[in-house]
């Protein structure tokens, strides 16, 4: 478990964001950068995420509004969530033997793909863990675009039209080597 699941990972979140304006047009424009080296055995994710809002007064009784939401998150390594719960890569490295006990040195847990004691039974769906990481290799990529528009007239005081229109795109890609 420790080497599965005992590296030291660093986790960067840097954001961004500016504002301003006149009178007439207000923006608001973020971005974040979120990198995590992940603590499981060849593993880490990195997200990116920018937002920018426009708003703008064209005279008393018409206003447009604009906002802009954008994202790219990559993941590598074996997840948590991947395959059903006899093959959940958390799932092994928790069950899977710590210590091989006083029949043999630990090291031959570490260094076989499979425990030695279990390896007669054919009912044994537990790999090592540390073989299961290293012979994978996995990365999810997730991006997502949302645009969105609102135009806002006064007709008189109490009546006001609201047209909204928006769009959204999203993109998923995982790429998979067992």
């Amino acid at each position: 478990q420790d080497l599965a699941l005992g590296n030291t990972a660093n986790i960067q979140y840097h954001k961004v964001s500016m504002s301003g304006g006149s009178t007439e047009t207000r923006f608001n424009l973020f971005y974040s950068h979120n990198n995590d080296e992940g603590t499981m055995l060849n593993s880490s994710a990195e997200k990116d995420v920018m937002k920018l809002t426009v708003n703008h007064n064209l005279g008393k009784k018409l206003k447009v509004n604009g906002i802009v939401n954008y994202s790219n998150q990559n993941v590598y390594g074996v997840g948590t969530r991947e395959g059903n719960n006899r093959f959940n890569q958390l799932q092994n490295i928790l069950q899977y033997r710590p210590t091989f006990g006083i029949g043999g040195s630990d090291d031959d847990l570490i260094n076989q793909d499979t425990d030695p004691f279990l390896d007669e039974n054919s009912g044994n769906v537990l790999q090592n863990p540390i073989t299961n990481a290293e012979s994978q290799l996995r990365s999810a990529n997730s991006k997502l675009l949302n645009l969105n528009a609102s135009v806002d007239y006064e007709f008189f005081p109490g009546l006001t039209y609201r047209g909204l229109v928006g769009f959204k795109t999203a993109n998923n890609k995982t790429k998979l080597f067992n």
